[in-house]
């Protein structure tokens, strides 16, 4: 679907055993990292070390953006793309743990209007199914009409009318638009958007106090966005 779920917080968890203390080599990962970023030509990074639970080391590194330079802190945001996919797979977890969602039900259980070519593989087509890239289409389905700009229901129904390219649950093809359909399937079965049951269900326990759903803010531009930077009545995004 086009309303693709997008989180912007990146956060690279690095787990160190308890037996180990890691301060003394800080200094050296720091070094390592900014060589990184040299070699592969990164503008910046926000990094977070967690060890046995607390945070021992949390920074940004480079600037958000090569034409306007401003330093990363860790408050900047970083759009993540698919690796929001984790994110919604744990939201539809937690939400099977309370009964609300079940694996092996079927997607039209909750959604009657969900279709794929195959009426017999939609009928078995189950919520597991949609986030196991396993559906028979072939890779990135349906990635084009996103591209062009379709909307998420013409996007739906641009998908149920593409044929399968191999057997149901027979091989692997990577899929963004069925996690947009169990983004949808969420929102049905709650009642509440994705952004508020995201929010609710993990950034707020978990403490992403800087996490959100996207799509990004669009920093806002003119003479009079301009002015009101100067007045300090707007914030400058912090976005990378």
């Amino acid at each position: 679907m086009r309303s693709f779920l997008v989180l912007v917080s990146l956060w690279i968890s690095v787990q160190v055993s308890s037996a180990c203390d890691v301060s003394h080599i800080l200094p050296q990962f720091e070094t390592y990292t900014q060589q990184a970023l040299s070699e592969w030509q990164a503008p910046g990074v926000g990094i977070v070390i967690v060890k046995d639970g607390q945070i021992i080391y949390e920074k940004g590194l480079g600037i958000t953006n090569v034409q306007e330079p401003r330093s990363i802190d860790s408050h900047t945001l970083f759009p993540i793309a698919s690796l929001s996919k984790n994110f919604l797979v744990t939201l539809i977890a937690r939400l099977v743990d309370e009964n609300v969602l079940d694996w092996d039900a079927p997607v039209q259980h909750y959604l009657p209007d969900f279709r794929l070519s195959d009426p017999e593989v939609t009928q078995k087509f189950t919520v597991k199914d949609l986030l196991s890239h396993r559906s028979g289409l072939k890779s990135f389905a349906g990635d084009t009409l996103w591209n062009l700009d379709f909307s998420a229901q013409e996007i739906k129904q641009g998908l149920a009318q593409l044929p399968l390219a191999q057997g149901f649950r027979q091989e692997y093809a990577y899929q963004n638009h069925l996690y947009g359909i169990a983004s949808e399937l969420v929102e049905k079965v709650t009642g509440k958007p994705i952004a508020v049951v995201m929010q609710d269900k993990l950034f707020t326990p978990l403490g992403l106090n800087d996490t959100i759903v996207g799509p990004l803010p669009e920093p806002k531009k003119g003479l009079w966005a301009f002015f009101k930077h100067v007045l300090k009545k707007t914030k400058e995004p912090n976005i990378a």
